[in-house]
């Protein structure tokens, strides 16, 4: 009896021992898409800080098109 105890105590382990390593796996990849994201992120924001640098006033047009849209779509609950 105690032989099956141990063995199911040893194959728990194992399957434990594999779980864990998929996670880590898992986490590893997660972190590598997030950095990519963050990177991405970071040019996107780059990008639209010279846009507004270089040319304010489309910039200040283009945010108050935006907004009139958006508050027109919300008016009439379009958007909700």
């Amino acid at each position: 009896m105690s032989s099956e105890h141990a063995q199911e105590i040893d194959e728990e382990t194992t399957d434990a021992a594999e779980l864990a390593a998929k996670l880590e796996e898992g986490l590893y990849a997660l972190e590598e898409q997030v950095s990519g994201s963050k990177e991405q992120l970071e040019k996107l924001n780059a990008t639209a800080m010279n846009l507004i640098r270089d040319q304010p006033l489309i910039a200040v047009a283009g945010a108050f098109g935006v907004g009139y849209l958006l508050g027109s779509l919300a008016s009439r609950r379009w958007i909700v």
